[in-house]
């Protein structure tokens, strides 16, 4: 629940448990960190009562080798997902594959840093807001989440929003996908 998230700096990684959410590389990146934000920032990843229980121990595990503050939350519903998302310092998703992501999108609208993987997302919506680390090596997200931190400016966020306004409309992309799968159908 969010009673845990109150009074805490945190950084948000809001995808669910599983391993191509790449929450390990993640971690490696955290242990990367200055000294003083592993101490300042708590680092917050859900789905800890998910079905992957082999992979979630495992991440657990990765968690109590890593010197950092970290809080593993069970799945959050929606409006708590979006309201642990307004209250982030960052968000950062480290997915090895990605189609239109709806939790970038939605982390947008929060207009809150968000860092995504050097995948080949929508520029249409994902060009000017998100902050991209630009390899796979957890120093070079660990140098994009430090960026989110402290350089990411007003501009930047705003940009993220004005896309997002613009070229995430839910029920429109609902509506694509009802038109392909009748196409398929008939």
């Amino acid at each position: 629940s969010l009673i845990e998230l109150r009074g805490l700096k945190y950084i948000l990684f809001p995808r669910i448990m599983k391993p191509i959410y790449g929450h390990e590389f993640a971690i490696d990146a955290i242990g990367l960190l200055p000294e003083s934000v592993r101490k300042n920032y708590c680092f917050v990843f859900l789905g800890k009562d998910g079905p992957e229980r082999e992979y979630i121990y495992r991440i657990e595990k990765k968690m109590d080798e890593v010197s950092g503050r970290f809080l593993f939350l069970n799945l959050l519903g929606q409006d708590e997902l979006h309201r642990a998302m307004k209250l982030a310092e960052a968000i950062v998703m480290t997915p090895y594959s990605d189609g239109a992501s709806v939790t970038a999108a939605e982390a947008l609208f929060c207009k809150v840093p968000l860092v995504l993987p050097p995948l080949e997302y929508d520029p249409d919506i994902f060009g000017r807001g998100p902050i991209y680390f630009e390899n796979w090596s957890p120093k070079e997200l660990a140098r994009a989440i430090l960026f989110a931190l402290e350089r990411c400016d007003e501009d930047r966020l705003e940009a993220g929003f004005v896309d997002a306004v613009a070229h995430f409309d839910r029920l429109a992309e609902m509506s694509k996908l009802r038109e392909i799968y009748s196409a398929l159908t008939k």
